[in-house]
């Protein structure tokens, strides 16, 4: 008696089926993990270029501030012989040096992502290096080089005390109120005087040469601070 024997071309068929089942789940799998990872990814870098657009303000305050020491310190220099200049113009050149602010660096969002893991969500290799080295490297760069700048404006500021009376005497929380623009140093010394102590205006010296330089070393983070917001940038509105 013959039997029907199993019929290749449906086993052949409902193999296809279960493979191709299979391949299109992969497939979708594939593309719901891309579209999330795409998500996660835009998610983090719209966080960085907001951070990064902070930053930027906190370094143009440091940058504005060294300046003014720089055109202080050479004021200064052309000056410091004279014995004619106006009390007026000395405390109006000495305001700007009394002024600092303290550099803080905006990094939550690339902090959370080294924190999770999350840093590889950057999938360009190149964007994600140039992001590292931001934060890892530049940052802490113009950190270190403003606390020795501040290290030296706070030991200038302390020894002013017998020259120039900022008003009240600042601490952490009362530097930014210390001196305002309607506000200019009380001068307790004539110029000849105060001209005439080497430490003092060694210290000037200095400070105005660590602001000339911070605002060069500073220049460059902003610089590579707007080149990284612009690929952030383009690499969003793809």
């Amino acid at each position: 008696m013959n039997r029907a024997g199993p019929s290749w071309l449906r086993i052949g068929a409902e193999f296809l089926i279960i493979v191709a089942g299979v391949s299109i789940s992969l497939a979708a799998e594939r593309w719901r993990q891309a579209t999330e990872d795409r998500e996660a990814e835009q998610t983090l870098l719209s966080g960085l270029e907001v951070d990064l657009e902070s930053d930027a303000g906190e370094l143009e305050a440091l940058a504005r501030n060294a300046r003014n020491w720089d055109r202080t310190a050479q004021w200064v220099s052309l000056n410091e012989d004279r014995s004619d200049v106006p009390t007026d113009s000395v405390a109006l050149m000495f305001q700007p040096f009394g002024v600092t602010s303290f550099y803080q660096p905006v990094r939550a969002a690339y902090s959370g992502a080294i924190g999770s893991g999350g840093i590889s969500l950057i999938l360009e290799d190149s964007l994600r290096m140039a992001v590292i080295n931001y934060y890892e490297v530049r940052q802490p760069w113009i950190l270190q080089f403003f606390n020795l700048v501040f290290d030296n404006w706070r030991k200038w500021y302390d020894i002013s005390a017998p020259y120039l009376n900022w008003g009240i005497q600042p601490s952490d929380t009362t530097m930014f109120a210390a001196i305002r623009s309607s506000n200019p140093p009380e001068l307790r010394e004539s110029w000849t005087t105060i001209s005439s102590d080497a430490a003092f205006m060694g210290h000037i010296d200095i400070t105005g040469m660590l602001g000339g330089n911070a605002s060069l070393r500073i220049d460059q983070a902003l610089a590579e601070n707007r080149a990284l917001r612009e690929r952030i940038r383009a690499q969003l509105e793809r």
